[in-house]
C-alpha cells in the first residue's frame, strides 16, 4: 500500500503514481510526483524540501510541479463526479486516455499550444471523427481553465491559441411512424415501455433510468427530473401525455424496492451501458438503420415541431440551457411553417372592401389596385 502521508511519499487509490506531501510557509501540500518509481519519487520529494528550505520554492511556478496525470485526477475525480451525468463522466475518461500517449509525464508548463495543434492533426490523421477530436481537445481546454481560476496551477490556457473550428456533429435523425413501429414490434417488457416512454416525453436516457416513484405525480400528470440525473445540472417539470400515463400506471402499480420506475427483474437501476448495447440490439433485429437512443428525443422534439408547439416551449421540455440548441429541430420539417404564412391569407380577406369584393393584391410587383 506505500506508506503514510506522514511518511512524506504516498499512494492515492485512483493513481498509480507516488505523490509527495509537504509543508511550505504553514501551508500544507500534496501534490503528484509524475512518476511510479518510488526512488525517483524520493529525489523528487527531496528537492522539493530544499527549495523550500532556501526560500525558493514559491519562485517555481505551480504549472511546473503540476503534472498531466495532476490536472486529469483532479478534473475527473473532484469535478466531473460531482457536476456530471455518469455518461458524460465516461466520455471525459475515453477522451483522456487519447490524450495520454501524447501528454503522459508532462508537466503543465511543457503542454504548449504547438503540442496541442500536433495532438489534433495526429488524431485526425489516425482517422478519429473531428467530432471527437474537437471535444477531447474542448474538454482539455476546461481542465485547463479549471487550474487557472479555481486550482491556481497556471496563468495560461495553450488551446486558447489552437483554432478548432465547429464540427458538424449534428445528427438529423428522427423516427418516422413506420420505423416507431418496427422498433417498438421486436421489443418487450420495460425496454419497449422506456422506448415509447421516451418518444413521449423526451427524456434523455439517464433521466428516464434515474427516475423515482417520488418524482411521478400522477395526479398533475407530471413527472420531476431531479437536478443530479439532469444534464444542465437543473431539475425541471415534465407534463406527460396519456401514453406515458399509461406506462407510469402499470410501472407504479409493481414497485421496486429499490425505488426506481424502471427497474430490472432484480429491483435494481438499470445500467446504462447494458441497456445502451440492448437498444443497438433491438435496433439492428427490426432492420432500421442508424437510431440511436437519443433520436426517440429527437422525434420527440420534431414532431412537436412539426405540429406547431412553439419552439420555446419544445426548449423547456427538453431541458436545454440555451434555445438555439432546440432550434435545429425548426430546420426538421418547412412544411410546418405553412400555416404561420397562411395566417396572411386570412388577413387579405378580411379585408376586401365594396361589393365585388375589392382589394389591394400585393402579390403583384407594381402591387397595383386590382379587381376581384
Amino acid at each position: 500500500m506505500g506508506q503514510s502521508k506522514r511518511d512524506g511519499l504516498f499512494k492515492r487509490k485512483d493513481s498509480h503514481y507516488w505523490w509527495m506531501s509537504f509543508t511550505a510557509n504553514g501551508k500544507h501540500y500534496q501534490q503528484s510526483t509524475g512518476t511510479a518509481d518510488r526512488k525517483l519519487a524520493e529525489k523528487i520529494r527531496a528537492k522539493v524540501i530544499t527549495q523550500i528550505t532556501e526560500g525558493k520554492w514559491f519562485e517555481i511556478n505551480e504549472a511546473k510541479n503540476r503534472t498531466f496525470e495532476d490536472m486529469t485526477d483532479k478534473f475527473l475525480n473532484e469535478h466531473c463526479k460531482l457536476n456530471r451525468t455518469p455518461s458524460t463522466y465516461k466520455r471525459y475518461k475515453d477522451a483522456v486516455r487519447l490524450l495520454e500517449p501524447y501528454l503522459s509525464g508532462l508537466t503543465l508548463d511543457k503542454i504548449t499550444s504547438s503540442l496541442i495543434n500536433h495532438i489534433k492533426n495526429d488524431l485526425l490523421q489516425k482517422g478519429y471523427k473531428p467530432a471527437t477530436v474537437f471535444l477531447t481537445i474542448r474538454m482539455l481546454s476546461k481542465m485547463f481553465n479549471l487550474a487557472i481560476k479555481e486550482w491556481e496551477w497556471c496563468n495560461l490556457n495553450p488551446v486558447s491559441k489552437v483554432t478548432l473550428g465547429k464540427p458538424n456533429n449534428e445528427v438529423d435523425r428522427w423516427l418516422t411512424y413506420d420505423e416507431e413501429q418496427k422498433l417498438l414490434s421486436v421489443m418487450s417488457g420495460w425496454v419497449r415501455e422506456i422506448c415509447l416512454f421516451a418518444l413521449n416525453t423526451g427524456m434523455r436516457q439517464n433521466e428516464i433510468l434515474s427516475l423515482k416513484i417520488q418524482d411521478v405525480n400522477l395526479f398533475s400528470r407530471t413527472v420531476k427530473v431531479a437536478k443530479e440525473n439532469s444534464k444542465t445540472k437543473e431539475a425541471r417539470i415534465i407534463p406527460f401525455n396519456s401514453v406515458a400515463l399509461e406506462i407510469l400506471k402499470k410501472r407504479l402499480s409493481t414497485p421496486a424496492i429499490s425505488g426506481y420506475v424502471f427497474y430490472e427483474k432484480t429491483g435494481r437501476k438499470i445500467d446504462q451501458f447494458s441497456f445502451a448495447n440492448l437498444f443497438k440490439h433491438y435496433v439492428k433485429k427490426s432492420g432500421i438503420t442508424h437510431c440511436r437512443f437519443h433520436d426517440l428525443r429527437h422525434t420527440f422534439a420534431t414532431r412537436l415541431i412539426q405540429s406547431g408547439v412553439d419552439i420555446y416551449k419544445v426548449s423547456k421540455l427538453l431541458g436545454h440551457s440555451d434555445i438555439s440548441t432546440t432550434q435545429r429541430y425548426a430546420h426538421h420539417y418547412p412544411e410546418s411553417l405553412r400555416n404561420s404564412v397562411e395566417i396572411l391569407d386570412t388577413f387579405y380577406t378580411e379585408n376586401q372592401t365594396g361589393e365585388k369584393g375589392e382589394y389591394y393584391d400585393f402579390m403583384t410587383v407594381a402591387g397595383g389596385k386590382t379587381q376581384n
